[in-house]
């Protein structure tokens, strides 16, 4: 070889090197958290500490979203998924009602187990509104509250933004739209009485942000069968508000006219109930 060929050898490579697409390179892609996720295999299991000797909290599934808001080592803290085991003790709880129950306290543990020396996966404060869905014992069986966390390994999970996208419902078939259009009928979203100046509406309740002056905390978002969604501004109480934030409420309350800013109807809180 000689010496004019090793120099053009030894100029291009870098020229390549630097034209590689960034994959190329073998780096990663930084990752900011919290951010929305999915599973990528079946039968993953969240477990209660970031070791696969802890407990394990449930299982998941391909295609199943998690909220990622942490992260330890090789493993993501994730908001603890919809049905997983959850308990609290009797005595730190006041009834509502025959399905929820009111915390007494501030940072009562949730449980994995009906049991003191079972793992803690969570905290509950004050007037927060739980969901009641079996008992044992001395304990509530509860369906798990947004401050309950678990853990699964990284490599388990997709962030959306690599191009994954997160597994698609079923499209509804026509007899299915129609027997929601049938429940929705003799239970419509929203009942709004003119007369009374009175609005009855079920929906999902959200924080609505902090801005000096602003009448209402909270928003209620209502979707009806078209999948329309409309909004409610909510003036009440903002403890007993917060311990509903992303649940399904009915909400019962008097309008009172609506935000300049954002047009939305304002609704002065009368009574709100936890739904299924």
């Amino acid at each position: 070889m000689n010496a004019r060929l090793i120099r053009t050898f030894f100029v291009c490579i870098p020229l390549i090197a630097g034209a590689l697409p960034w994959p190329c390179m073998g780096e990663e892609p930084v990752i900011t958290i919290p951010f929305d996720g999915e599973i990528n295999a079946n039968m993953i299991n969240v477990r209660s500490d970031s070791t696969t000797g802890s407990d394990i909290i449930c299982s998941v599934n391909r295609g199943e979203p998690v909220n990622v808001i942490g992260q330890l080592y090789d493993w993501y803290k994730i908001r603890i998924p919809k049905g997983c085991p959850s308990y609290i003790k009797k005595t730190l709880v006041a009834p509502l009602d025959d399905k929820t129950i009111k915390v007494l306290k501030d940072r009562v543990n949730i449980r994995l187990k009906p049991d003191e020396k079972g793992p803690i996966i969570g905290k509950a404060n004050t007037d927060e509104v739980l969901t009641v869905v079996g008992s044992a014992g001395d304990w509530f069986k509860i369906e798990p509250i947004a401050a309950s966390y678990g853990w699964v390994n990284k490599k388990f999970v997709h962030p959306f933004r690599t191009g994954i996208a997160p597994a698609q419902p079923p499209q509804a078939t026509a007899e299915h739209i129609e027997e929601t259009k049938q429940i929705q009928e003799k239970n419509p979203p929203v009942v709004e009485d003119s007369q009374q100046g009175t609005v009855t509406a079920q929906g999902v309740v959200e924080p609505y942000g902090k801005v000096i002056n602003r009448q209402a905390t909270h928003k209620l978002v209502v979707k009806d069968t078209a999948g329309y969604t409309k909004i409610f501004l909510l003036k009440g109480s903002k403890s007993s508000l917060n311990a509903l934030n992303f649940r399904f409420v009915k909400v019962v309350g008097k309008t009172c006219g609506v935000e300049p800013q954002s047009k939305y109807p304002i609704i002065e809180v009368t009574s709100i109930q936890l739904q299924n």
